[in-house]
């Protein structure tokens, strides 16, 4: 579905495909910005509070006369956060959702604002107990991909090595991306594949 410049049909839509009335981590706030009625998705236990608050208290000062006339325009001017997208369809927005980031619907615009301001519950890195006796760090992965980045950042900083994130499956059901690393030295290219990563 294409999202309309209508929030109560986004509204309508969207209360049925998350099914909010059943999904008690499934929240939405409906707020006034700027003189506008506004809906805010997000799911609980992935959002910073403290980003939000920031976010929300920025919103209830924009005055009517002040409110841009499009989504794009409300984003450069008003979302005082790093990470920013839109979005104009469902599905993406529901991949987005579902994976953390934050949903702004206002109405009047047929985009929908993503606001990344979110964090995942995760173990502390702490020195694995059977690698005690290796030389070198002893840092230790955990659940979270991008603290797993960090560590090998922190240990090969070669600025030229990009990393990329690849989907395990093009069904947007799985929820662990993989990633992928482009080294500077061998310019070897890791791929998934069925069997397992090759060159």
């Amino acid at each position: 579905m294409e999202f309309s410049q209508n929030l109560a049909d986004n509204m309508t839509y969207l209360h049925k495909k998350l099914n909010v009335q059943t999904n008690f981590d499934v929240v939405y706030r409906v707020v006034h910005i700027g003189g506008r009625e506004a809906c805010l998705y997000f799911i609980d236990g992935f959002t910073k509070d403290d980003s939000l608050l920031k976010i929300l208290q920025v919103f209830s000062a924009i005055k009517p006369e002040d409110m841009p006339r499009d989504a794009h325009g409300f984003s450069k001017q008003y979302v005082p956060y790093g990470e920013i997208g839109l979005l104009t369809n469902d599905t993406d927005m529901m991949i987005q959702l579902l994976s953390g980031v934050s949903c702004l619907f206002i109405d009047g615009y047929d985009r929908c604002i993503t606001i990344d301001c979110r964090t995942y519950p995760s173990r502390g890195v702490s020195e694995p107990e059977k690698d005690k006796v290796l030389r070198g760090s002893r840092d230790g992965f955990v659940e979270t991909l991008i603290f797993n980045t960090a560590l090998i950042r922190r240990r090969i900083r070669i600025p030229n090595s990009p990393w990329r994130l690849c989907p395990p499956a093009k069904a947007p059901t799985r929820i662990s991306p993989s990633a992928i690393w482009k080294t500077g030295w061998t310019k070897n290219f890791w791929i998934p594949s069925k069997t397992g990563l090759k060159t």
